[in-house]
């Protein structure tokens, strides 16, 4: 049992130390993702003297010095034992993250982008260990931080692509007319495939406030419709009506719209 202990104390600080020695490669993304496994592997082999750990990081942190970052994943749950009470947060914090670094988190936001996944990775491992509770709620803190950071950057609102779709008086219906516009914005979508896309209903002054409160929420479904049948997901989409533009006046066709923004 001690010369098994040797060996893997072995093992992991000649990982460790390897990685030491590497000089990252590639993007951005790869060397900063690199840096933080290697700061993560040596706290685990000198501070916390967990060799299994601090030798999985230390080879996640290699292969992304090898220039292969972008191939280096967030840890699978299934390598852990993570708690039922945290486990639905856990999975839908990994979809996330995924989602933020697949669509174009590494390479706007490398920085952010690698410490998101590095503190994921280092949250997952303390829950599994369950017991040291503080940097189980840093870990945690961190990666969210770093997610969010990452997240403004690659679906800003500043800037955010925007698109109008037009009726006609008293009608949610799209007509071919409207094909350039939705085509545009599926598009656009689908590059920013991490943002939000956001479809709001508006009338003129015409007819009650409760008639153009519905008409308003029919026009989004619609569109958001339109969206579904070009293949933007579901849960990205947030469509809802707003009754009249403030202000507006009766039979004022530019306020009888959907607008969709990206964000």
């Amino acid at each position: 049992m001690v010369a098994l202990a040797v060996l893997t104390t072995g093992c992991a600080e000649y990982e460790v130390r390897k990685l030491h020695r590497m000089t990252p490669e590639g993007s951005a993304f790869s060397k900063a993702l690199a840096y933080e496994y290697k700061d993560m592997s040596t706290k685990e082999i000198r501070r916390f003297y967990d060799d299994t750990d601090a030798e999985h990081f230390a080879m996640k942190g290699q292969e992304a010095a090898r220039g292969r970052g972008e191939q280096v994943m967030p840890d699978e749950l299934s390598m852990r034992e993570i708690p039922a009470t945290s486990l639905q947060e856990v999975s839908e914090a990994r979809a996330r993250l995924v989602s933020a670094l697949q669509c174009n988190g590494r390479m706007k936001a490398p920085v952010f982008a690698a410490a998101a996944q590095a503190n994921f990775d280092l949250w997952v491992e303390e829950l599994g260990e369950r017991w040291q509770l503080n940097c189980i709620r840093k870990a945690r803190l961190d990666f969210y931080e770093n997610l969010r950071k990452m997240e403004e950057i690659i679906c800003p609102l500043d800037n955010a692509p925007q698109f109008h779709v037009y009726f006609s008086l008293g009608s949610h219906s799209l007509t071919a007319k409207d094909e350039g516009a939705l085509n545009e914005a599926a598009t656009a979508a689908g590059y920013n495939c991490h943002c939000k896309v956001f479809i709001t209903g508006r009338t003129d002054a015409v007819a009650s406030r409760k008639y153009n409160l519905e008409l308003s929420q029919r026009r989004a479904d619609s569109v958001k419709a339109a969206m579904l049948s070009r293949n933007i997901a579901e849960q990205r989409l947030v469509a809802r009506g707003f009754g009249e533009v403030p202000g507006s006046r009766q039979y004022d066709r530019m306020n009888r719209h959907v607008e969709i923004i990206i964000h």
